[in-house]
């Protein structure tokens, strides 16, 4: 969790100008209720709010998340966001994820030997070193080495095609979008 949380400030930090940037739709309800463009634009995030997000987390559940984000990006509190919006919230309540699933997989490749070795095929196994991984030839570290970046390519493709086009989120977010009720437009 204190992985994801982490990934979820650095998609917060990366993610600044979409944060502080206001909506057209925005700008069309303001003037519609006589504010001006100043009233909307902010240069910095309520500290609360950015800390709710970090807290759902470290602690929420993904529809919470998505509650928390949605709070972040709806500047005039009435509980609406367009659909760009709606995109660029979800996609902050999913980049997170697949940046923590990546640092995991890192982690777990660079802790284990992916190649089956045989002792009999390693140099010298000491007894103390029985335990740990035992010292490669340069060939067997070779082989290690290619079977790890082949796997991390493979897996870097599968993430990169799992939420694009087997979740089929911009899909599916275009229907919901078009399927919801639109206070604002009298539905």
């Amino acid at each position: 969790r204190l992985v994801l949380a982490q990934a979820a400030a650095e998609t917060m930090q990366s993610s600044w100008k979409t944060l502080t940037t206001v909506s057209d739709q925005d700008l069309d309800r303001a003037a519609v209720e006589g504010k001006s463009k100043s009233d909307l634009e902010v240069s910095s995030l309520p500290a609360d709010k950015v800390q709710a997000v970090l807290k759902s987390f470290l602690a929420g559940t993904a529809s919470d998340r998505v509650d928390r984000i949605w709070d972040l990006m709806d500047r005039d509190q009435d509980g609406r966001v367009d659909e760009t919006e709606m995109v660029q919230v979800c996609d902050m309540a999913v980049a997170p994820v697949r940046t923590c699933l990546e640092k995991s997989w890192n982690e777990a490749i660079d802790a284990s030997l992916v190649c089956p070795v045989e002792v009999a095929d390693t140099k010298d196994v000491t007894e103390e070193a029985s335990d740990s991984i035992p010292k490669l030839t340069w060939r067997q570290r070779r082989r290690e080495a290619a079977a790890k970046r082949k796997l991390t390519r493979t897996f870097k493709q599968m993430l990169a095609r799992h939420f694009s086009e087997e979740v089929e989120q911009p899909h599916r977010l275009r229907c919901i979008y078009a399927w919801a009720n639109k206070m604002h437009q009298d539905n």
